[in-house]
């Protein structure tokens, strides 16, 4: 084995001076002066102990006496011999025992088990432990609790209580409290509102001023639920505006009127299919007017009488019989005088059969029919019509009369019953069917209906006849039956 020579500067071969480099078999031993580092089996240690292959420790009892600053790494005398390291203070630290890492029942680790939270482990093998969730129980957060949080900086895991966490949270207009985000009283940072497509809205009205031009936003169909009040007038415009009440369905519907005295109402009964108007907020009860599916109008409970043709009885003996519950009506069947008919309603119209000899006072008291008072005999129908105060004859039937006759009834006109006029043929006019107007009846002046009547040697001026013979008129000729004009005044 060669040995290199040992450089000694400043000195000569054999003398002792400070040693510079120190190779030995190149590779053997090698002392790096220039950079404190002693490699054994490399040329080029790379710290101030570089070992190529393996280090052998002989095994001692113990370690060394202790020295400040230094640790001991050394092996200890057992069977199999064990790796131990000593600290500056003798604190022997084991660090293998038998086959295996040093550790709690000096075996080997023969399995990891995932605890709670946790997920994953096992028994051989490269083992994984995986953060799980879902395997911690449910808990209310509280202030003073704390969340495990990933430092954005990246230096390491740490607690964030919920506190703080609120307090980043609360923006503006918003204000964190022990661990709970409010929005403050004052919103002056809000200067704008977009489209809200729901909520409630509490508190102070939102001013019309303040929203678009459809002010109610309600140009499209809306459907409202419960009861709504308007504190104003309702007003519904337009072309052709509609108010429909009901959606076709089995139910009543209303229109009630809250009067101070009473209530009215207006609306279909659907039970009996009748428009009602009448008393009450309630269908069927005290009913004025009704209006059937076929368009027939019915008196109901003002004039109750009349519903399905029934006819009411007046008292015997009572001078003012009540008329409130109908318009149809039978006398009793004795004699009496009439003077009024009590609790008309203005615009009422009634119809008495009489059912024995009935006289009507009609020329000192509310009923007017004439001149002279009115004697009826059984069967005999009177119809009356009510202006609020005074009762008016409308008709008078006698069923004695023979009603086939002219004047009878029939309705035709008795001529004989005309007062006489003077007639002045220059203003006067009659009547007259006109054939050339589907026959309908019509008036045609007198002086009008002369001049369309006067011929040939005849005028007519403001409905005199005059003839031009004689006057330049034709001349007749001998024997002619038309030279003979005969003239005819009716009177």
């Amino acid at each position: 084995m060669g040995v290199t020579t040992p450089k000694f500067p400043g000195g000569t071969s054999g003398q002792v001076g400070q040693l510079s480099d120190l190779e030995v078999d190149g590779t053997t031993l090698v002392v790096d002066e220039t950079n404190n580092r002693l490699g054994i089996g490399t040329a080029s240690p790379n710290t101030a102990l570089t070992v190529e292959g393996a280090v052998t420790l002989k095994e001692q009892a113990g370690a060394d006496s202790d020295t400040a600053a230094y640790g001991q790494l050394w092996v200890k005398t057992a069977t199999p011999n064990e790796l131990y390291f000593t600290t500056d203070a003798g604190d022997d630290v084991q660090i293998t025992s038998g086959t295996g890492i040093a550790g709690s029942g000096g075996g080997d680790i023969t399995g990891v088990t995932a605890g709670v939270g946790l997920s994953g482990g096992g028994s051989s093998g490269g083992v994984t432990l995986t953060l799980d969730l879902s395997e911690l129980s449910d808990v209310t957060p509280a202030n003073g609790d704390k969340l495990a949080t990933l430092d954005s900086d990246g230096a390491n895991e740490q607690l964030t209580t919920v506190a703080g966490l609120a307090t980043l949270f609360a923006g503006t207009g918003l204000t964190a409290s022990s661990s709970v985000i409010g929005v403050d009283a004052s919103q002056t940072q809000i200067t704008a509102v977009g489209t809200i497509a729901t909520g409630v809205w509490q508190g102070t009205a939102v001013a019309s001023a303040y929203l678009d031009a459809d002010t109610a936003h309600l140009s499209g169909t809306q459907t409202f639920s419960g009861a709504k009040t308007f504190s104003a007038d309702v007003v519904i415009s337009g072309t052709t505006p509609q108010l429909t009440i009901g959606d076709g369905g089995a139910e009543d519907t209303l229109l009630v009127f809250d009067g101070a005295a009473a209530d009215w109402r207006m609306g279909i009964d659907d039970g009996t299919d009748v428009l009602e108007i009448g008393v009450g907020a309630a269908h069927g009860t005290t009913t004025a007017i009704g209006v059937n599916a076929s368009a027939q109008t019915q008196v109901l409970a003002a004039f109750a009488a009349n519903v399905a043709g029934t006819f009411g009885t007046f008292s015997d003996g009572d001078a003012t019989p009540s008329v409130a519950t109908g318009n149809l009506w039978k006398h009793h069947a004795s004699a009496q005088t009439i003077t009024m008919f009590d609790d008309g309603i203005a615009g009422q119209t009634i119809h008495v059969i009489s059912t024995a000899a009935i006289v009507y006072d009609v020329t000192g008291t509310n009923l007017k029919g004439g001149s002279a008072d009115i004697t009826t005999a059984s069967g005999d129908i009177t119809s009356w019509f009510f202006d609020g105060t005074n009762w008016y004859l409308v008709q008078f039937m006698d069923v004695s009369a023979d009603m086939s006759s002219v004047g009878g009834g029939g309705g035709s006109t008795d001529l004989n019953g005309l007062d006489a006029a003077a007639v002045d043929v220059a203003a006067d006019s009659v009547g007259i069917i006109d054939a050339n107007d589907s026959n309908n009846s019509k008036k045609e002046s007198i002086a009008d209906l002369a001049t369309a009547m006067a011929g040939a040697g005849i005028t007519a001026t403001n409905g005199v006849f005059s003839s031009t013979l004689g006057s330049g008129g034709p001349t007749p000729a001998a024997s002619s039956a038309e030279n003979i004009i005969a003239f005819q005044v009716f009177s």
